[in-house]
């Protein structure tokens, strides 16, 4: 598998880390607009994201030594990303409202920030990570709240940071099998600058912090009963998380590719389950 390949596959596998924070934002929402939240799940999961991976691509193939072809196909991924930006942004401020608009720019701008050459924040470790749980944590939480129904940012201000310590856990985990690549196009990412076990490390605390604040928003929304539903629904994570652990102090090989993409679709189909039955308790069980 070349270097393109495997970039590919990991912005493949951070896409999939949106749907459940999409879906928890509208479970905790009020008043919801169905026909809006149709569409910016069409705006978001249809050009907003499959955008920031063309850019993601566009960027690795110009930091890579391509062929003319590759060069060309770069060029028109850029051609398409920009136009599927700009269509985003304005039905978004046409159809939703100017303020969503403004927040799907913002989304998109920060992207580039993180991804594109050569302001590049991707090579920077720290900020890297930060800004990826403010994105797509905090951001799009938010914007989906706003975009979707009535906003209420101050009743969910402790989802909000458990949205962004998830992305935190699975940010470093799925950048482990990359750790060559990333190190070869001069992205230092967490991943890389912890190895492998600081990796598990961090992912932990991180877990650990996301699952509390979790509880802090359900005890605070007095929907106890959905908290332990959440454990429920967490348990074949945490439970493959530390079998992913243990074996891989074991054979470090198993911090490739399948592995991560397993671990991935185990949090996304589990996550959103939770979020589509907190979405009927909530907005249609009544």
């Amino acid at each position: 598998m070349d270097n393109n390949n495997h970039l590919q596959q990991t912005n493949l596998l951070v896409s999939l880390i949106y749907l459940p924070i999409f879906l928890f934002a509208v479970s905790q929402a009020h008043d919801i607009n169905w026909i809006r939240t149709a569409f910016f799940f069409v705006v978001m999961f249809v050009m907003v994201h499959p955008s920031i991976q063309m850019q993601v691509n566009y960027a690795n193939m110009q930091l890579s030594k391509c062929d003319i072809a590759k060069t060309e196909q770069a060029k028109k991924l850029f051609k398409t990303s920009t136009a599927m930006d700009g269509l985003a942004v304005i039905l978004s401020a046409i159809i939703l409202s100017l303020e969503v608009g403004v927040g799907v720019l913002t989304y998109l701008l920060l992207s580039k920030l993180h991804n594109s050459n050569p302001i590049r924040l991707k090579k920077y470790a720290i900020i890297s990570w930060l800004l990826t749980m403010a994105l797509q944590g905090v951001l799009l939480f938010a914007l989906t709240q706003y975009a979707t129904g009535k906003i209420m940012l101050i009743t969910n201000v402790f989802a909000l940071q458990a949205c962004a310590f998830f992305v935190g856990f699975i940010y470093p985990l799925i950048q482990m099998y990359t750790q060559a690549e990333d190190a070869k196009i001069g992205d230092l990412t967490m991943s890389l600058r912890l190895g492998i076990k600081g990796t598990f490390t961090l992912s932990l605390v991180m877990f650990l912090v996301a699952v509390s604040f979790m509880g802090l928003h359900f005890y605070n929304t007095k929907h106890l009963f959905h908290f332990y539903l959440f454990l429920l629904f967490l348990s074949p994570i945490a439970a493959y998380f530390f079998w992913w652990r243990k074996n891989i102090k074991l054979q470090p090989l198993v911090a490739n590719y399948t592995f991560t993409r397993l671990f991935v679709i185990i949090n996304t189909v589990c996550m959103s389950l939770f979020s589509l039955v907190i979405i009927y308790l909530n907005h249609f069980a009544k």
